[in-house]
């Protein structure tokens, strides 16, 4: 019984934990929105790569690595006004 409680709530620890990274990467991204790449450039660097986002805009791709090895990717939309319009976080 005891040990299944610990299981409930680490459980509960670890959501609670990635809402809380979700919510700082959040933070960090959104005021991005609307900036235009020129400024995201000139901050962050030139990025890892770019592709079409097949609206007449782009995708910049940003890659950091963690200190557990994984690889945080930041795919920045970049409208065809060279504006930000969206981003998207996925980890490999």
């Amino acid at each position: 019984m005891k040990r299944n409680l610990m299981f409930i709530v680490l459980i509960l620890t670890i959501f609670s934990l990635n809402g809380c990274y979700s919510d700082i990467v959040r933070n960090q991204l959104n005021p991005w929105i609307g900036h235009t790449e020129a400024e995201l450039i000139h901050s962050w660097g030139a990025p890892a790569r770019d592709y079409p986002d097949g609206k007449e805009g782009k995708i910049l791709i940003y890659n950091q690595r963690s200190s557990d090895g994984s690889t945080r990717v930041t795919q920045m939309y970049i409208n065809k006004e060279g504006k930000i319009y969206y981003w998207q976080v996925n980890w490999e």
